[in-house]
């Protein structure tokens, strides 16, 4: 079935290419019909089965990676047949595609043709909330095995889940997404953007993704207007979908929710230190001008969406660490966002304070309560593991960069970049420069960093312990 999505997904950029009479026509139209009939003949036993489809969380966890590495395999086809790239480029541009990455080895983006443009894009709003999420919520039929897909791929919306039957949340979790990109869509439309800049630059935004259809991303515009308007939707994407839900009834629902006051409260002090910082050290002569260009970097990094107004690289250190430290934090549990989230950084100070005041009042025991509910111990030790995790895959993807004859600046922050969703980083790979020069072995580590932090970790890593093959 998710093949058969991944193929109606291009018959888009093969009407756009038929429309504009583009080159690449001849791509889309053959990866389209690979992709239907690939997923007709894999769909076609559950379609042939009339009672519910139950699975188990091994099956679940292996349904869920076949699927994306399936995708980027499918969603590269078009590049690889128009001659665009080569096979190992290609992949790499698909995977950072689908996982809202944004990382990009394509140094002329405006040399696509319209309908690689759309698909290059469109790829990063069907991985944004998960080609898992879209199937259950188009077919019902799956039913357990939906269930146990949903909760696998989408293990916070699950958390979150505000609607009893997981069917109903995905469909909800749906609909706020695409409202969400058609109100981008039209606000751009109205700052003079072109139907199809404005369709691609909101997939990019709402999925926290990052390709541009211009070489300068979102500078190329020169517009304050457009530039507060993806900031907007950035920081919507960033924050937890159920909570837009709950907002559309009672806009009180973003201030109730502590990951989302937390998240705010992050993104407003690294925004006021950088404009600072730039403004006093005269990297901008006016206070204003460097509030412009500091927010819109910092909160593109931080919702790990990577569109860039500036050169950052020209910026002070201390911006520079302000910049990769928010890149490590990133969004909301439940957003499109990447990293290691703001609920995990709540969770993990709370233990921290918990802590303290045992020492102060050994005798006192008091529960780690986060948005007014206590957060059960299974829950503060999973967010501490995947913390662990994170910066030990982090060192891990950093090293071997290194081995690979990258310079230690360009290796930190690609990882960081990579990992956690965000795209451009510092170094070589800055906001107006790519990873189409890497050696084809880092590419590889970074492909597989960009799957890790997408399937965050844990999940990737089960394929690889021997007891999940046992009994099969």
């Amino acid at each position: 079935m998710v093949y058969s999505f991944g193929g109606l997904g291009m018959l888009i950029p093969f009407l756009i290419a038929l429309a504009t009479g583009g080159p690449d026509r001849l791509a889309l139209g053959l990866s389209t019909g690979i992709g239907l009939v690939l997923g007709g003949l894999l769909a076609l036993p559950l379609l042939e089965r009339r009672e519910a489809i139950d699975i188990d969380q091994r099956g679940a966890i292996l349904v869920v990676v076949l699927s994306w590495v399936g995708l980027g395999v499918l969603g590269a086809l078009p590049f690889i047949l128009n001659g665009t790239l080569n096979p190992v480029d290609a992949l790499f541009e698909s995977i950072s595609g689908f996982t809202t990455t944004g990382a990009s080895v394509i140094a002329e983006v405006e040399a696509l043709p319209a309908g690689l443009q759309f698909w290059r894009c469109f790829t990063h709003w069907l991985g944004g909330m998960g080609i898992i999420v879209l199937v259950v919520a188009a077919l019902p039929l799956l039913g357990p095995m939906g269930y146990q897909l949903f909760r696998t791929e989408a293990p916070a919306m699950d958390e979150d889940r505000f609607i009893p039957r997981v069917t109903r949340t995905a469909q909800a979790l749906l609909t706020v997404y695409v409202a969400l990109t058609l109100a981008e869509t039209v606000l751009l439309l109205l700052g003079g953007l072109s139907p199809l800049d404005a369709l691609a630059h909101s997939f990019a935004t709402i999925a926290t993704g990052g390709f541009s259809t211009r070489n300068a991303s979102v500078g190329a515009y020169h517009s304050l207007y457009v530039e507060l308007v993806v900031i907007v939707f950035m920081v919507l994407g960033s924050l937890p979908f159920w909570v837009h839900y709950r907002g559309l009834r009672n806009p009180r629902a973003y201030l109730e929710s502590s990951q989302s006051r937390l998240h705010l409260g992050l993104l407003a002090a690294a925004c006021a230190l950088v404009s600072l910082q730039l403004w006093s050290r005269g990297v901008y002569s006016h206070p204003g001008e460097a509030f412009r260009y500091g927010s819109f970097q910092v909160t593109s990094l931080m919702t790990t969406t990577g569109f860039a107004t500036a050169d950052s690289e020209q910026w002070t250190a201390f911006s520079h660490i302000i910049l990769v430290a928010v890149m490590f934090l990133g969004g909301c549990n439940g957003s499109t966002a990447g990293a290691i989230k703001t609920f995990r950084i709540l969770a993990l100070g709370k233990v921290v304070r918990r802590q303290f005041t045992a020492l102060l009042h050994p005798n006192v025991v008091r529960p780690v309560r986060i948005g007014g509910q206590t957060v059960g111990e299974d829950v503060l030790r999973s967010a501490g593991l995947y913390i662990f995790a994170y910066l030990a895959t982090a060192f891990a993807g950093t090293v071997a960069l290194v081995l690979c004859r990258i310079d230690p600046m360009t290796a930190v922050t690609a990882t960081a970049a990579t990992l956690g969703g965000v795209g451009p980083g510092l170094g070589a790979v800055g906001p107006y420069d790519n990873y189409g020069w890497m050696p084809e072995e880092a590419k590889f580590i970074c492909m597989a960093l960009m799957l890790l932090g997408r399937l965050e970790i844990f999940m990737l890593a089960a394929l690889c312990h021997p007891d999940f093959w046992r009994g099969w």
